[in-house]
């Protein structure tokens, strides 16, 4: 996902307190009084020989909302004092918190691009968020996002192939795996203009390229293993099929922490693939290889399978392709032999992280409440009706919330022109089931125009459903009033 970040301030005033008195690190700052804190530390970090200091931005309360913390670790300048730390990261956390608020979660693999000027250092266009592979010191690492900056030529290759590959020639250059969790600041680009265009010459340029959470892919010396996120089935499917099933495409892979290397791009590929290695990682044919994309090519007259840059080429038979989408699209194990010898591609569903699954209910049980302008409705109450962790495997949690807001907006919007003569409370149940359907069941204190219920009920009939798997209900209740003269 690629979203736009207003440094001017969700926060400003915290931004300004803070640079006016600027305390030495360690220090704990508020940013929404008793809800949301960031911290900053002032630790040394040691690559190989060399040893620097860097600020360490911690925020602590954004998992209230569903939000995963943020870790960002900033390189610090010889000539800088302690306490000169840029006070913007406290508006990044800020606006992430914003953002949660109004239901849209920053997840593994996102970018938020910047206005001008850049952020921290003029090069840096965008804020990329990846997996705090390796950091001490934080517990749960599943809770956390960890922040990386992107120069504008690698934002373009993010966005058009994947963070994965920006990922691996960062860690590829600087020699640590995935990528240095601290941010370099006078650093160069690790593409350039020249490379980006011969990117673009490639076979992946020229098909339909899409990003699906949580997919990842492995190579070992036999087969080759595709994982797919359960709670992310509904998207990959809808990925799949925006596309005839004959057509090729290409699919970016998330980073595999636990592979044992990591493919790399490289302008020049006569010598063969090169990779970054994980240290301690084991050699042989059971190594795990990850690729930061899978390119299909349907309606071969044989299947093959090789590395291409730093992902892999599948050229499939209509049959093999017509079993592999099949476990795709339908969330269940399987495997497809690929060659007449041993061969295989291996579709595997995983779980999230149980610390995913928590956070994921925070959004089913912080559901919006909204309010119009005009002040004469709003919602009191939106909640879900049965368990949470039901509600989960059979929505989308985020999809759910949107069409809560949804409902609601529609409501609203219903008594844009129209009021009640005298108060009234109104209580909604939306019903959703498989199909997807949706049932609206309403009930009004003192009792309320059942042509206006109706009139709200088309409405509401021409909202876009999000696809369940069992029924979902949702309650709503809103105070409506004569408006204010």
């Amino acid at each position: 996902m690629t979203s736009q970040v207003n440094q001017d301030s969700p926060n400003q005033e915290v931004q300004n307190q803070a640079a006016q008195e600027q305390p030495n690190p360690p220090i704990r700052f508020e940013l929404i009084p008793g809800q949301l804190y960031a911290t900053i530390s002032l630790n040394e970090v040691q690559q190989g020989e060399l040893s620097f200091g860097c600020w360490t931005f911690i925020s602590d309360g954004l998992k209230s909302l569903g939000q995963k913390e943020v870790v960002f670790i900033l390189e610090k300048k010889n000539d800088e004092a302690d306490n000169a730390y840029p006070t913007m990261v406290l508006n990044l956390i800020a606006t992430m918190w914003n953002r949660a608020l109004n239901g849209i979660l920053t997840n593994e693999g996102d970018l938020l691009e910047i206005g001008e000027g850049g952020f921290i250092e003029p090069q840096f266009t965008a804020v990329a968020f990846q997996h705090p592979f390796g950091l001490t010191g934080l517990g749960d690492e599943d809770l956390y996002l960890i922040v990386n900056l992107l120069t504008k030529e690698e934002t373009d290759v993010a966005k058009q192939f994947g963070l994965s590959r920006v990922v691996a020639l960062q860690g590829f250059k600087y020699n640590h795996f995935p990528s240095p969790p601290w941010i370099v600041r006078d650093r160069e680009p690790v593409v350039n203009e020249e490379q980006k265009l011969e990117m673009l010459k490639s076979i992946v340029a020229k098909v339909p390229f899409f990003h699906v959470r949580g997919f990842k892919l492995k190579l070992t010396a036999d087969k080759i293993l595709l994982e797919c996120r359960k709670d992310q089935r509904e998207l990959l499917k809808e990925t799949l099929k925006q596309l005839p099933m004959e057509a090729p495409f290409a699919m970016s892979s998330e980073i595999c922490y636990d592979s044992d290397a990591i493919l790399t791009w490289q302008q020049d590929m006569s010598q063969g693939p090169t990779a970054i290695s994980k240290p301690g990682a084991q050699g042989g044919p059971q190594a795990l290889m990850s690729g930061c994309f899978m390119a299909v090519i349907p309606e071969q007259e044989a299947n093959s399978l090789q590395v291409l840059e730093d992902g892999f080429l599948l050229s499939l038979e209509t049959k093999k392709w017509e079993q592999i989408r099949n476990y795709m699209l339908t969330g269940k194990d399987g495997t497809v032999s690929m060659t007449p010898g041993d061969g295989k591609c291996i579709v595997e569903w995983y779980e999230p992280a149980e610390a995913v699954t928590e956070l994921r209910l925070k959004i089913l049980e912080l559901l919006p409440t909204l309010e119009n302008e005009e002040g004469n409705i709003k919602v009191t109450a939106a909640n879900l009706v049965g368990d949470l962790k039901k509600v989960a495997e059979d929505i989308e949690p985020i999809f759910l919330r949107r069409l809560t807001e949804g409902v609601e907006a529609t409501v609203m919007g219903y008594y844009t022109d129209r009021e009640p003569e005298h108060d009234q409370k109104i209580t909604l149940i939306m019903t959703l089931s498989p199909g997807p359907k949706a049932a609206w069941a309403f009930s009004a204190e003192p009792a309320a125009d059942q042509i206006m219920m109706k009139g709200i009920e088309l409405r509401l009939n021409e909202l876009p459903l999000p696809e369940v798997t069992g029924e979902v209900k949702v309650e709503m209740v809103f105070e409506v009033g004569p408006k204010s003269a």
